[in-house]
Parts: C-alpha cells; structure tokens; sequence
C-alpha cells in the first residue's frame, strides 16, 4: 500500500497532481488541509484512489463538511491524520505526539507547519509512533506513507 500525502495547498493544486503522476502505484491519497476549496474538486479526478481529506485552519470561512481529525487502519497500521493547528504544531509536536499515542495510532500526519518532518518516537508501550509533516504541496514538498506486511514506512519528497 502506497499513499501520498499532501497538506497546505493553499489552492495550488499542479504540484500535487505532479507527484500523483511520478506515483503511479499510490493507492491513496492524504490531505491534511488548507486548500480544501481547490483540492477537493482536484481529487475527483483520481477516483481510483481513495482519499482521506481533513480540513485545516485556513478551510473554516468556507463551510466544508470535511472533520478536523481522522483515524483509520489500513492495513493494520493505525493512522491518525489532522491538520495541526489544534495540537499546537507550531511550537512543537509532543501534544499532537501525545494524543496520537493515547488513541492507540501507529503513525500521525500533520501540516500546518509547512516544514517537512519525519520523526519516530517511543509509546509507553514501548511500540514506536511514527511521525510525518510532508510540509507545504504549495512549495513543492509531500510525504510517501508505505505500508507493507503491516509496517509503515515514511519518506519525504519534493517536486
């Protein structure tokens, strides 16, 4: 399984579609706000990929339906995906890494920042928690989750 993640579009969508082209194999598609407006019309041109779409502080004056927080499993791997800006993001993750952790995720994805970050940290568990800001699609950068025989995977990309 191959999902690229997107956040902070901020209604530029031709670098997102460029790296959906260079990831022919992707099967699913994150965004994690900011660009709501643009990047939902966007995605519906790739209905053959699934998509897990969160709205972000700059999405609220257009009324969207869209959460402010998602967790799913896929595969196995727990996912927590929001956009940030409630977790305090911008002066440091250990809130958002906290919260993740209470909710049992194995990975979190957040924007907000616009810094890229890939980032693992122990659970008191002892399980790690994987952690990703793929940064702003808008500067180019995104993030690749892969998961394979349960395990996650993350890398950073730009384009």
């Amino acid at each position: 399984m191959k999902c690229l993640v997107f956040s902070d579009a901020h209604g530029d969508t031709r670098r997102m579609a460029a790296a959906i082209a260079l990831h022919p194999d992707a099967d699913t598609l994150f965004f994690l706000g900011d660009g709501l407006w643009q990047a939902k019309p966007f995605f519906e041109s790739y209905p053959e990929l699934a998509r897990v779409v969160v709205s972000g502080n700059c999405d609220v004056s257009f009324s969207l339906p869209d959460d402010e927080e998602a967790f799913l499993n896929i595969d196995g791997v727990r996912i927590f995906a929001v956009h940030g800006h409630r977790y305090g993001v911008k002066y440091g993750i250990g809130a958002l890494a906290a919260e993740a952790a209470r909710r049992g995720a194995d990975v979190v994805l957040f924007g907000h920042t616009h810094t890229p970050l890939t980032d693992c940290r122990e659970k008191a568990d002892g399980r790690p928690l994987w952690i990703m800001n793929p940064g702003a699609v808008r500067d180019g950068s995104y993030g690749i989750l892969e998961i394979k025989d349960g395990k996650p995977a993350l890398s950073l990309a730009s384009i």
